[in-house]
């Protein structure tokens, strides 16, 4: 049952107003919660169908700093004896690189190379033998971006709603 705070008629006093203070103050503290949008790691992939997959596979330029985390390939057969894959990243002052000897169909690795900005990366294949069958390749790599670098967006619990009301 609706509660009657102030019956009509009753003349404004200190009390009342005091309670609608107390009222607005709390509305207020709620209207200004906001929570923080999660920025994602940006995948960079690609995929090679050709007989010789020797070779550089992918080129990618960075537009800004950030973080590659993991690797993961998929090859259409299992390597006999195995495929050396080399991850390199270069800019002017110099580069730095990582290899990692693959042998099974798919394969998730850990990288944790960092790259600045303008840095190129450059994925080469090198099979240590003739890999007859293996003509299909995939290759996919997780980037994080630096925070300083993303813009987080701050909305208000009550926007939020309303984005998901809409949809």
């Amino acid at each position: 049952m609706k509660k009657i705070v102030f019956p009509k008629g009753i003349p404004i006093d200190e009390k009342r107003i005091s309670f609608l203070e107390k009222v607005v103050a709390r509305l207020t503290r709620r209207a200004k919660t906001t929570r923080s949008t999660i920025i994602t790691p940006y995948p960079i992939s690609a995929c090679i169908m050709r007989n010789d997959i020797s070779g550089e596979v992918l080129r990618y330029m960075f537009s800004s700093p950030g973080k590659i985390t993991t690797c993961s390939t998929y090859f259409n057969k299992k390597p006999k004896n195995g495929i050396n894959l080399s991850i390199e990243l270069v800019n002017e002052p110099g580069g730095k690189a990582n290899s990692f000897l693959l042998s099974n169909k798919e394969h998730e690795l850990t990288v944790d190379l960092i790259a600045t900005k303008n840095n190129r990366l450059t994925i080469s294949l090198n099979p240590l033998s003739d890999e007859e069958g293996v003509d299909e390749v995939w290759i996919s790599l997780l980037w994080v971006p630096d925070v300083k670098e993303t813009v987080i967006k701050h909305q208000l619990i009550k926007d939020l709603e309303n984005d998901i009301s809409e949809e």
